[in-house]
């Protein structure tokens, strides 16, 4: 089953960017995918991580990285959709993705080049997400 959540605690936070090789920022939220049964969060097999920022008009998923010996695509989908939709509700409407992010993530997610950036209207976006236009 796969796990994804919100990690919480900064010191945890900083681990895991140490087990994914990403770095750390004190003001990024993260989101974690794990695959295991509820109540597995801290021991189940590592998926992917993502954090993002919502600081000064950031609004970017800085990180977005799989775990050390893993291709779980559609995992590492479904957690940044959940850090996508965690900006739409705090409503933010345009996000950012840092260029470094695998280029098939980035066309996956539905993320246009825009003067030299990668971005997505996440109002197109939640219009039909089943649907948006790629």
């Amino acid at each position: 089953m796969l796990i994804v959540k919100p990690v919480t605690d900064k010191d945890e936070q900083r681990r895991l960017c140490g087990v994914f090789g990403a770095g750390y920022e004190d003001h990024l939220m993260a989101f974690l995918a794990v695959e295991g049964e509820p109540g597995e969060e801290k021991s189940g097999k590592l998926l992917g991580l993502c954090q993002i920022s919502l600081r000064d008009g950031e609004n970017e998923i800085r990180t977005l990285v799989r775990a050390p010996g893993t291709d779980d695509t559609e995992a590492m989908i479904i957690m940044a959709r959940a850090a996508m939709n965690f900006m739409y509700r705090c409503e933010v409407r345009e996000v950012r993705i840092s260029p470094s992010t695998d280029p098939a993530l980035i066309r996956e997610l539905g993320f246009r080049q825009r003067d030299g950036e990668y971005v997505i209207d996440l109002d197109e976006f939640y219009k039909s997400p089943c649907s948006y236009n790629k």
